[in-house]
């Protein structure tokens, strides 16, 4: 019998989730890396934490959320699975190329966006 989809399970406690999750984010969040639904969302809107950070993490957050939903479905409609580590890489492609954008349009307050992501790689 399959555990019961909940939030919490789909994002970020399953395995596949998780992993995706992880590798993304644990050295972004350090010491407060975490799978857990409620202190996410408590650290998403800890405006104590650095602009650029808070910011990326952020965007990762939205991203991760769009694209595990995406694959639940795909499964769920008979699609073949994407493996975790490639889905990890088209999210880390995703966060450059917006913040790349963000950049080339001209605005330069997030400019240590690239470098601390990097960083994080």
């Amino acid at each position: 019998m399959e555990p019961k989809e909940t939030r919490n399970r789909i994002f970020f406690t399953c395995p596949y989730s998780a992993g995706v999750w992880k590798s993304l984010t644990q050295k972004l969040l350090g010491s407060k890396f975490t799978t857990q639904w409620d202190t996410l969302l408590d650290l998403l809107v800890d405006t104590s934490q650095e602009k650029v950070r808070l910011f990326i993490l952020r965007y990762v957050f939205q991203i991760t959320i769009h694209s595990i939903w995406r694959e639940r479905n795909g499964r769920r409609h008979g699609e073949p699975e994407t493996h975790h580590t490639y889905l990890t890489k088209i999210i880390d492609k995703q966060v450059r190329n917006r913040l790349s954008t963000i950049r080339a349009m001209g605005d330069w307050s997030l400019d240590k966006g690239m470098e601390m992501w990097f960083n994080t790689r």
